[in-house]
């Protein structure tokens, strides 16, 4: 089952990509450079990562306050959540990106 932003729960999971991906984003419009750098990134982790933001439409990127020339409209962008990490885990994760 698909929402208006990408796929639900099951396809969304670390087991399907290696890294944890929100209900409600939608890897399926990113550019396949980027989500190959974060399965590189991914794989020197212990646990996955969050992905809390990817492909956006300019409606949906204006309705959650996206920058008007977003590179999430253009499928260059993602985000990950940072919940749970250190400042240091934070900036390594930065270097490796």
């Amino acid at each position: 089952m698909a929402n208006e932003y990408g796929l639900l729960g099951v396809l969304n999971s670390p087991q399907n990509y290696g890294y944890s991906v929100q209900p409600q984003v939608n890897l399926s419009g990113v550019e396949p450079s980027v989500t190959d750098k974060l399965s590189q990134i991914q794989a020197t982790r212990s646990s996955p990562l969050s992905v809390s933001s990817g492909y956006r439409d300019p409606g949906y990127n204006a309705r959650v306050g996206g920058a008007r020339r977003s590179q999430h409209m253009l499928g260059k962008a993602i985000d990950i959540s940072t919940k749970g990490m250190t400042l240091a885990e934070v900036k390594s994760l930065m270097e490796e990106a």
